[in-house]
């Protein structure tokens, strides 16, 4: 009778230790599952950060935004301070009487201090209300860009024209200018390259005033002498 109860509270450990691994196993199971799902939510995190992280966003000359890879973008730095001052130079320097505070807001967004400062300049001289009294056509274009992107902050030199028109007359002028070039945080719409221009106008001197109507008239009595000496 002893040897039967022995026999029976011996199975009732054996079975309750039985128990008990299984419990222990399944509590492994779920520590491991949690800490695996853990390792992966952690995972996709910096994946998915770094795959966000990776793009940048480039402005072409139009205005128009469009994504690329950070690495493809990354050591060509010089690439995008061209672009960035072709860009002020198409917005900034190049309005008409309909469009110039869109304009010159668009190129404020890519200038620092300086840029603000020529704004007010320009305000005060009167030369917006000439723009629109006299119905003013202004466009620039950049012949050339000189560009240190070794150093901080970055140098530039653009050297372009700047072309007035007015009905019938064209006035053309220099538009030099120089300035550092800052790194500040990228917006999407605003400044896609990240790029801060301090500017200064070197050279903005009138260099051919001419009329549409003469030059037309030189280029037909050109075109008349060319063709009577053959």
């Amino acid at each position: 009778m002893n040897n039967q109860k022995l026999e029976k509270l011996k199975n009732y450990f054996q079975q309750a230790d039985d128990s008990a691994n299984r419990l222990r196993k399944i509590m492994l199971f779920v520590i491991v599952f949690c800490l695996l799902t853990v390792l992966l939510s952690v995972g996709s995190l910096f994946y998915f950060y770094s795959l966000a992280t990776s793009n940048i966003y480039v402005m072409d000359k139009g205005g128009n935004i469009a994504t690329a890879f950070k690495q493809d973008i990354e050591g060509q730095k010089e690439v995008e301070i061209d672009n960035n001052i072709r860009i002020i130079y198409n917005t900034f320097f190049t309005y008409n009487s309909g469009n110039y505070k869109t304009q010159v807001e668009k190129g404020l967004n890519l200038m620092g201090e300086k840029g603000r400062l020529l704004f007010q300049t320009y305000k005060e001289a009167g030369w917006y209300n000439n723009v629109i009294q006299n119905n003013l056509d202004i466009s620039s274009v950049i012949d050339s860009v000189k560009i240190n992107s070794h150093d901080k902050p970055y140098q530039f030199k653009a050297y372009g024209r700047q072309f007035i028109r007015r009905f019938n007359i064209v006035e053309v002028r220099r538009l030099w200018t120089q300035g550092d070039m800052y790194d500040v945080p990228r917006v999407m719409q605003k400044n896609p390259h990240g790029l801060e221009a301090s500017i200064t106008i070197t050279d903005n001197r009138t260099i051919k005033s001419d009329s549409i109507v003469n030059r037309q008239a030189n280029i037909q009595s050109n075109t008349n002498y060319q063709q009577d000496g053959n």
